[in-house]
């Protein structure tokens, strides 16, 4: 089942590995396929206790092999930076477990399609105890009440927020050529001129792919009036830790920085040094020596609104958003095209 799942789920890894990292095919492969294992290997576990030996249909099954799955499924969500990606819960957007969500979350709803599994086998085979029935019943009656009640849990701020999100379309093949940052910025540049331009602008992640404080010139000629909010993603160097992060930035009257806190594995950083330095070489992807940001960093205030910011992957972490009562939105900068024509982006989504 991992192999199956993960093996059509996430190989489209492997377009970012070979393309952008010297297109070693070798390579490429084995670090695909090494990675997909992995993955399966999380899911062994539930293997271990529901198996054909298995005597046990009482109330104790229902329970727990939904907690091991979800117990396994926030282990992958956690270990070497973690990867949540293909959740169980996540399946189930945009259905009846819309009213989960915001309660219990994805993991929650993890916990029920498991369980509704476990139910409908065991009904096919004839196998549901007195019991189970009971409980079966009682689960139903509560997630009919829930679903019937249909509570309202935000409501609209009435002062609107008007923002204008560029998206140049560039190539990321020629992305990091340096013979082509002035045709990159001269498409931001030539966007910019449409008389529909809001005050708040939203740059894609690393927009500009040089060091934020190497070229802040060019974004301060973004900033067309006093009221302008520049959003973008970008490289910052921080002079006092010596550290470059992949950040988004904020930028009017003032400049604020938020740091990626998960960052890709290889892509952006490389695990255990000690026995992965060779591979990240032979790789050679562009800016791949990256720094962790804070785990703790604060939300943006952008025109007394809260703004959550998360930098690509980041928003399969629910965790990373600190929510309160006030108003907010999240923003999610992303560079999807690292993953060509493939399904990765409307996963993302």
């Amino acid at each position: 089942y991992g192999i199956s799942i993960f093996f059509s789920g996430i190989s489209w890894i492997y377009v970012s590995i070979y393309y952008y990292g010297g297109e070693n095919f070798t390579l490429s492969l084995l670090i695909t396929v090494s990675f997909i294992m992995f993955l399966s290997l999380l899911v062994v576990p539930v293997g271990l206790i529901l198996n054909k030996s298995y005597q046990d249909r009482s109330f104790v099954t229902l329970m727990i092999v939904p907690s091991t799955w979800v117990g396994l499924e926030l282990l992958r969500s956690v270990i070497f930076g973690g990867f949540p990606w293909l959740i169980a819960g996540h399946s189930q957007i945009g259905t009846l477990f819309n009213m989960i969500y915001p309660i219990a979350g994805s993991y929650f709803v993890s916990f029920i399609v498991v369980t509704i599994s476990i139910v409908f086998v065991l009904f096919l085979k004839n196998n549901l105890c007195n019991s189970n029935l009971k409980n079966i019943v009682l689960l139903t009656i509560a997630f009919s009440l829930l679903y019937f009640y249909n509570p309202i849990w935000s409501k609209d701020k009435k002062d609107s927020l008007e923002i204008s999100i560029l998206q140049p379309n560039i190539n990321a093949a020629i992305k990091y050529s340096d013979d082509q940052i002035d045709f990159i910025k001269q498409k931001y540049s030539s966007l910019l001129l449409d008389n529909s331009i809001h005050g708040t602008i939203i740059l894609p992640e690393t927009a500009i792919p040089i060091i934020y404080e190497r070229d802040k010139n060019f974004y301060n000629s973004m900033l067309k009036s006093d009221n302008t909010n520049i959003i973008s993603g970008i490289f910052h160097y921080d002079n006092s830790q010596n550290k470059i992060y992949n950040s988004m930035l904020v930028l009017n009257k003032d400049e604020k920085f938020y740091n990626k806190r998960h960052l890709v594995p290889f892509g952006e950083y490389t695990p255990f040094k000690i026995f992965f330095s060779y591979i990240a070489k032979k790789l050679n992807i562009p800016m791949s020596n990256l720094s962790h940001g804070n785990l703790n960093q604060k939300p943006f205030l952008v025109n007394n609104i809260t703004m959550h910011p998360l930098i690509c992957y980041e928003i399969a972490y629910p965790s990373l958003i600190n929510m309160d009562d006030n108003y907010s939105v999240i923003i999610n900068v992303s560079n999807d095209s690292w993953f060509g024509n493939t399904f990765a982006p409307y996963q993302h989504l």
